[in-house]
């Protein structure tokens, strides 16, 4: 099964694009794409949807934070890594994970040290593999007659699995509330009782901190598993914590010890593997964790944006006609209008990415080939003068 990859538009105040000016029609399936980016107090979010060679299509959501930096160079570069990588295209799950590591390295080399962003990656191949690359809280699924079928896992501090990791890097975790430290645990080490946490209550004052006597506790691994909850932190000092356990960049968390980097805040990604079927009820969608935490909340409260729901209101759109653009930019402004209903008209930039594949006959696949190419070198052409516009090589 061969898939046509279309991208029909990318809505989005702040955005960087990618966007091939030639298209091939198949026969079989086509691949719709459309994305938004709604601003919000920051304005670090970034979506990148690129064609590589040999007609996949690079589909990426970063979240920056701590400036713009990072994700700009990110957004504009990872997709080349990728395709500069000895292992793409044949082992794309290798080369993105080579590509994030290889980045990472990239921005220490060019001193852009300060910022991090998160990123989650979806690579579909003209014969409808997925391989999925993700590092950080933003998220991506894969939805098949209604149910989710592939989901990624959120890196946040909380997760107990990135918790041991980081402490068991000599990192600090810091319980907080309303980001600011109250509790830091980190892990002791002796030789003769072995592996013990360290929690240490933390006063603070106007222009500084310090700490109080520490409480000892002997079981690690079952501190870990009654703690992993609420709002945990990567911690180095009063003013220096982040919520994210892998990211890009953000070498703050990333200290060199011994001449040695210690991650603390990991670049490697996860990375997942699934197959389009083309059975004409399934979508893709990638979003930032703007719009994830409102389904999150409505998910847990029943409420109308429930990840159930979402999914309903998004294959209603679809069965209606509607394109990936405009289901896209639907789902970002109603996941605004929540954050604005619940009094936060500050609220995180959201940004969602939307794939569907389309069923074309041979004779459509045809017909449509002259006027795609067409649609495309005016699309492009649009695109000047208000947003960036990188054509590949």
């Amino acid at each position: 099964m061969n898939f046509l990859v279309r991208i029909k538009s990318l809505f989005c105040f702040s955005i960087i694009l990618f966007v091939s000016c030639s298209l091939v029609a198949v026969p079989g399936m086509e691949l719709d794409v459309g994305g938004m980016m709604w601003p919000g107090r920051a304005g670090e979010d970034r979506i990148v949807a690129s064609f590589l060679p040999g007609g996949s299509i690079f589909c990426a959501v970063c979240d920056g934070h701590d400036g713009k930096d990072v994700v700009n160079f990110v957004a504009e570069n990872l997709h080349k890594i990728v395709v500069n990588n000895e292992n793409f295209p044949g082992d794309i799950p290798t080369a993105l994970t080579q590509a994030f590591l290889r980045i990472d390295e990239v921005l220490e080399r060019k001193g852009i040290l300060r910022s991090g962003t998160t990123a989650v990656v979806f690579i579909v191949t003209p014969e409808g593999k997925i391989i999925v690359a993700n590092a950080g809280d933003s998220r991506g699924i894969v939805v098949s007659g209604g149910k989710v079928v592939l989901q990624t896992r959120d890196h946040k501090v909380s997760d107990p699995v990135e918790m041991t990791r980081i402490l068991r890097a000599g990192g600090s975790i810091c319980k907080a509330e309303n980001v600011v430290p109250k509790r830091v645990w980190k892990i002791i080490k002796t030789e003769t009782e072995g592996e013990k946490i360290s929690e240490s209550p933390v006063v603070s004052a106007e222009t500084g901190f310090k700490f109080q006597e520490p409480t000892i506790h002997e079981d690690v691994d079952k501190f870990i598993a009654d703690n992993c909850s609420g709002q945990l932190y990567v911690f180095v000092d009063f003013y220096t914590v982040c919520a994210v356990a892998r990211a890009l960049g953000d070498f703050k968390y990333k200290p060199k010890m011994q001449g040695q980097r210690v991650y603390w805040s990991s670049p490697k990604p996860d990375i997942y593997e699934s197959q389009l079927q083309g059975t004409g009820d399934e979508f893709i969608l990638l979003a930032s964790d703007g719009f994830w935490d409102v389904v999150e909340h409505h998910t847990t409260n029943e409420g109308e944006y429930s990840l159930k729901n979402c999914i309903i209101k998004i294959q209603q759109q679809l069965k209606d006609g509607v394109s990936a653009q405009d289901v896209s930019r639907n789902l970002a402004e109603s996941i605004s209008s929540v954050w604005i209903a619940e009094g936060i008209e500050d609220h995180d930039d959201i940004s969602v990415i939307v794939v569907v594949p389309q069923t074309k006959t041979e004779e459509q696949a045809s017909s449509e080939s002259i006027s795609r190419a067409y649609e495309n070198k005016r699309f492009n052409s649009m695109l000047y003068g208000r947003s960036r516009v990188i054509k590949n090589k």
